[in-house]
């Protein structure tokens, strides 16, 4: 059990720091199981109601729809960073789902190379993301394996705290 939990953990940690990183509100985190999910993290949507459907070729709504999908990717990156033989694509359904959801709206369904090479450069972003926040990461995966649930508040602490200390490293 510790050990599901420790990947819940992890895999939260990624969503909740990236959504940070993208300038997203994050208003909580859990990693208190029920049968649909191990965990989750709620965050603003960077998507206004309507882009998608009015204006999904604007510049406002591909860099809002981008974010979204670097907080999505961001969770089974983590993940395997965390324990590479622990990811199952099954565990990542929902955010594999609206990754491509938000791709064919951007690009429409017939344009899967542009879809595919699109998503490739969004994982090397998000990688590179998770990759300079780990210790944040870590942080939070620590903080959650300790409550199980934090706010927003509490996750914005926590984030502070150990971005802080890299502010102090660096000015020595």
């Amino acid at each position: 059990m510790r050990e599901l939990q420790e990947l819940a953990a992890y895999h939260e940690a990624g969503h909740a720091v990236t959504a940070w990183t993208q300038r997203l509100t994050i208003y909580s985190a859990s990693i208190a199981a029920d049968p649909e999910n191990a965990g989750y993290v709620i965050h603003q949507d960077s998507l206004r109601p309507g882009d998608l459907s009015f204006s999904p070729q604007s510049a406002r709504t591909r860099l809002a729809a981008e974010r979204n999908i670097r907080v999505a990717l961001a969770g089974e990156i983590a993940q395997r960073l965390f324990d590479p033989s622990s990811v199952d694509h099954r565990h990542s359904a929902n955010d594999r789902l609206a990754v491509n959801t938000l791709l064919v709206t951007l690009h429409g369904a017939m344009h899967r190379s542009l879809i595919d090479a699109h998503l490739q450069l969004l994982e090397i972003e998000t990688k590179l993301i998770v990759s300079k926040y780990w210790s944040v990461i870590e942080a939070v995966a620590s903080e959650l394996l300790r409550q199980e649930r934090l706010t927003g508040a509490r996750l914005r602490r926590v984030i502070t705290e150990v971005t802080s200390r890299w502010r102090l490293s660096r000015s020595d």
